[in-house]
């Protein structure tokens, strides 16, 4: 809790700083006697003194009240369900993100306070000047303070959102492959759902499950296993597009997700996954090592949600695997079908794939464009 213990310690001292201040300015007042000017200096004054301490007591109220979040976050995120602790995480870290904006707008709203009291001071020190200046040298010694502290309160800020940004994007890779996790892929998914929903932008999901992988980690060893799921990794990432995320969802599956994709291209898509990993060959400690993998794909249709495309892509897979392996099966809505041996069937699939309440609009959009081409 260095955060908490520190923000509270900044706001007693400064309390403690403008107090001493405020005590001496109004000895000084009453010793002295101050000239019309100086008693309009104070009266000017006043507000930016109250507000100054008001900020000193806010920032460290706050980064109590950040290191109280942050504490509770570490201490209890092994225990989270991991959905909430996301959650949680991305809005800690949005918190101190703004807090720290704020702690750096308001640094520099103090610097140019004490550039105005620096001012004030100087003109009190020339001949004639109405004497504030024990007062004035207070209240700008204090200031600097706060200035100081303020900054140090921005760097703490910093490593604090340094700190949960990393924890955030360890918690969605897998440390393996190096690809987006489960989680990872459930976000992107959804995020990719909803514009179809919304859109009808097609949408298009693989699932790729590395053949007889029990098998070779018995043969070869789990180190050797490992290599291989982390080089079919690279051979997948490298022939999917930019647009598309390939996740590991855990084991030896994979996912692929294809937006702006009709299940045609999907199945194509399927067909390169199969021949990209047959054709590699890898080498761990002198052996050469190949595997295959079997890839089951499926389109967005109306009666889905996003758990259903998931699920028929993998009741794809599972159709590959029980006819043979190393091959890709496309899901249509109904049944699953070889990859390149039904293209009646992908292009009545791909029709199915527009969300029922865009299928007028694309019928209209069709039927004017044949009216176009005709004249």
């Amino acid at each position: 809790m260095l955060v908490s213990r520190e923000g509270a310690g900044r706001a007693r001292d400064y309390q403690h700083d403008m107090g001493a201040a405020a005590a001496i300015a109004g000895r000084e007042g009453g010793r002295r006697g101050f000239s019309r000017r100086g008693w309009m200096v104070m009266a000017s004054l006043t507000m930016d003194v109250v507000t100054t301490i008001g900020t000193g007591i806010v920032i460290g109220a706050l980064l109590i009240i950040g290191g109280l979040l942050i504490g509770v976050w570490l201490g209890r995120r092994g225990n989270a369900a991991e959905t909430n602790q996301q959650l949680r995480a991305h809005e800690l870290l949005e918190m101190i993100r703004a807090l720290s904006s704020w702690t750096h707008g308001m640094a520099g709203e103090v610097t140019q306070y004490e550039t105005h009291l620096r001012s004030l001071l100087a003109g009190s020190s020339e001949p004639g000047g109405t004497g504030e200046s024990p007062w004035l040298e207070e209240i700008l010694k204090s200031n600097e303070q706060l200035r100081v502290r303020l900054q140090e309160s921005e760097r703490l800020l910093d490593e604090k959102a340094k700190e949960v940004d990393s924890y955030l994007s360890e918690a969605r890779t897998d440390t393996l492959t190096g690809l987006p996790n489960r989680r990872a892929f459930d976000a992107e998914l959804a995020r990719r759902f909803a514009q179809w929903q919304r859109y009808g932008t097609p949408l298009s999901i693989a699932i790729v499950d590395v053949d007889h992988f029990k098998k070779f980690n018995d043969t070869y060893g789990h180190l050797a296993g490992d290599f291989v799921l982390a080089s079919v990794a690279r051979a997948l990432a490298d022939t999917v597009r930019d647009s598309d995320m390939v996740a590991r969802l855990g084991g030896e599956e994979f996912a692929i997700v294809m937006p702006s994709t009709a299940i045609a291209d999907g199945a194509h898509a399927a067909r390169r996954f199969c021949e990209a990993i047959r054709g590699k060959t890898w080498e761990f400690e002198g052996i050469a090592l190949k595997v295959t993998v079997s890839v089951g794909v499926a389109q967005a249709i109306d009666s889905d949600l996003a758990a259903s495309l998931v699920k028929r892509s993998d009741q794809a897979m599972y159709a590959a695997k029980e006819t043979g392996r190393n091959r890709a099966y496309f899901h249509d809505g109904v049944t699953s079908q070889p990859v390149g041996d039904s293209p009646a069937r992908l292009s009545a699939a791909s029709r199915s794939g527009v969300p029922a309440h865009l299928e007028s609009v694309c019928d209209g959009l069709r039927e004017r464009l044949i009216e176009v081409t005709r004249k």
